[in-house]
């Protein structure tokens, strides 16, 4: 489903930030190093390339190095994406069906993979310091292979840590992801990234089924 793979990779790098230029890039390398677990809340809103609205989302989300996440949409409905380290689970409650492909062949290079694992930015992207805007300093990653769904991210943050992401795909769409209350280092109870159906849900592509 694209609505997931918009989101992330995109997701997270919470770290206080009062400071601009080089300092900025430092910090944002800080995150793959010093922070292994996060959680909080999110919005998302998906724009055309005329700039009108297509969808909006809302919903928690979790991660959890190496390999693991969980982003539960509330809204407009319910439906959970989650990485176990092995397989990646799309369970919808509403169709009470639940998928599982394994995370390498779901991901691919999604955005979402660059949060997995510990990394040094600069091997992947080219950063660039942007100007500051609604009262955000930003900073600009370019793939170095443009071989992703998305070609450029802007990442706004203030003295508290981020704040929004601007994800710019192949096809002019944006993507706007706005974050609140990520906290970080969460030490996440047992279980708490394991997919456990219900027992009146049809599971697909578990090898197990």
């Amino acid at each position: 489903m694209r609505i997931w793979t918009l989101f992330l990779g995109k997701t997270l790098l919470l770290f206080s930030l009062a400071c601009s230029g080089s300092e900025a890039v430092s910090l944002l390398n800080a995150f793959f190093s010093g922070v292994n677990s996060f959680q909080g809340k999110f919005s998302q809103t998906i724009w055309d390339e005329d700039r009108r609205l297509i969808h909006t989302s809302r919903g928690s989300i979790a991660l959890s190095r190496p390999g693991k996440f969980r982003f539960q949409y509330v809204h407009p409905h319910r439906q959970l994406v989650l990485a176990d380290g092995e397989y990646l689970w799309i369970y919808d409650e509403e169709l009470q069906q639940a998928v599982a492909r394994p995370i390498v062949e779901a991901l691919g290079s999604a955005p979402i993979t660059l949060l997995m694992n510990a990394r040094v930015l600069q091997d992947d992207f080219e950063i660039a310091v942007g100007m500051d805007r609604e009262g955000l300093s930003w900073v600009e990653l370019t793939p170095r292979i443009q071989d992703t769904e998305f070609h450029r991210v802007h990442i706004g943050l203030d003295e508290r840590g981020i704040r929004k992401m601007e994800l710019y795909d192949q096809f002019a769409q944006k993507t706007v992801i706005e974050f609140e209350h990520l906290k970080l280092n969460v030490n996440f109870p047992a279980g708490y990234f394991a997919f456990n159906a219900p027992g009146d849900v049809d599971v697909l592509g578990y090898p197990a089924q």
